[in-house]
């Protein structure tokens, strides 16, 4: 029986390597040997991915990265309004357990609904872009629109990766990374996720790629987690802060902000969305802003970069001079 489409044998067996030489076991000296060993142990490389590949975080193809997705979930859980438990990668993976899922099964089941990447090497938002874009080229007649596109994938049962691997190659499309600002630690053990509360928060990341999770709520100001008695030094390592905005903000609340190279800003306006002013520069990672309306961004720094990525409303961007982050 063939394996699935989604599934390619080299990928698997050279993140099945890379886990088990992270876990100091050395036995192996590449994929080859490697795969012998689970031939004699009864196991095809699919067999064996399906048995412990959730458990031991491994991934079926180059595209998919367990431990970046699980991170990545986490953060979107915490960036939820009225969210009250600091997720992280380790409690996600037992709630999909729990469930009685695998990671890998996750992602096919909510990609598109969560919009959550599953690595920092594919960046769900832009696939999804280029491929209405090449709908809309291809059939101006059929009027399609982002949601029609994601209906058109559900229905035929496939996720952005699997759709890629199946037809993208021949459709031209491409898979670029997630932007800077938004991509995870690749390691679980490198950074932490900090989910502010509305209470005031004195945080200092670790020596790692730290995220920060906050809500800057103008519309429901008791959902708000992030404002000027919040004090955050992201320490060493490039450390993002992830801010849900809803209404007219300022991005930053008036909070002392230091020691953080990236800000990723998610706005959930539906319709009108929100003015995003944020006075921050010393970001070598840059500004991203993602959302379902439209995002207006003032007072951005000089030289500090900014990427619009996956919001279909239409992101506006006035930069001037303002001044600097804390140092």
């Amino acid at each position: 029986m063939a394996n699935p489409i989604w599934f390619n044998k080299e990928d698997y067996l050279t993140s099945k390597l890379a886990q088990l030489r992270a876990a100091g076991d050395n036995t192996y000296s590449n994929i080859v040997t490697l795969d012998a060993a689970l031939v004699n142990a009864g196991f095809t490389a699919f067999s064996h991915f399906e048995a412990f590949g959730s458990i031991e975080r491994t991934s079926p193809n180059k595209y998919f990265n367990a431990t970046e997705y699980l991170a990545a979930k986490a953060v979107q859980l915490n960036s939820v309004a009225g969210n009250t438990k600091v997720w992280t990668a380790d409690n996600v993976a037992l709630a999909i357990k729990d469930a009685g899922m695998t990671v890998w099964g996750h992602y096919q089941a909510f990609a598109l609904t969560e919009n959550v990447n599953p690595s920092n090497s594919f960046d769900v938002s832009s696939y999804m872009a280029d491929k209405l874009a090449q709908l809309q080229a291809a059939e101006p007649a059929k009027g399609w629109t982002a949601e029609q596109v994601k209906d058109a994938f559900v229905a035929g049962g496939l996720d952005p990766i699997s759709h890629y691997v199946a037809f993208g190659t021949a459709e031209s499309l491409t898979v670029k990374p997630v932007p800077a600002g938004e991509q995870v630690p690749s390691d679980s053990s490198s950074g932490q996720v900090f989910t502010l509360t509305a209470a005031a928060q004195t945080l200092v990341g670790t020596s790692g790629n730290d995220t920060f999770v906050g809500v800057v709520d103008a519309v429901t100001t008791a959902n708000t987690t992030l404002s000027v008695i919040d004090s955050i030094n992201g320490g060493a390592g490039t450390d993002t802060l992830v801010v849900t905005t809803v209404g007219t903000v300022d991005v930053l609340n008036n909070a002392l902000i230091s020691n953080i190279e990236a800000v990723s800003i998610r706005n959930t306006e539906a319709t009108t969305g929100g003015l995003a002013s944020i006075s921050a520069t010393g970001l070598s990672s840059g500004v991203t802003a993602t959302g379902t309306g439209d995002i207006t961004v003032t007072n951005l720094a000089n030289g500090v970069a900014f990427t619009a990525n996956g919001a279909t409303g239409a992101p506006v961007i006035s930069q001037g001079y303002v001044p600097p982050l804390s140092q």
